[in-house]
């Protein structure tokens, strides 16, 4: 389920997908500039590995956010330990 069909199913929004954007983007510069563009790539590939599974979203949530943040520290962890990557991070 995208956006849009979301906000329309559950909170009777009625206007555009662009209002949509217009309206996050003036209340949420931060999260416009550097959150939405930077999916880590242990969530995005658990993320798209998920995709398919025929449950719900929120369920899916819960399948793919644990492993994401284990998988995501467990990277950081391993890269933060070859020698010569901790001076470049």
């Amino acid at each position: 389920m995208t956006l849009q069909p979301m906000l329309r199913e559950h909170h009777g929004y009625v206007r555009s997908y662009d209002a949509v954007r217009r309206h996050v983007r003036t209340r949420f510069p931060e999260f416009c500039r550097k959150g939405a563009q930077q999916m880590t790539p242990v969530a995005g590939a658990i993320a798209r590995r998920a995709q398919p599974l025929p449950i719900a979203p929120k369920l899916k949530f819960l399948f793919v956010a644990p492993p994401a943040v284990a998988g995501s520290f467990g990277l950081a962890w391993l890269l933060t330990h070859v020698p010569g990557i901790k001076r470049v991070l």
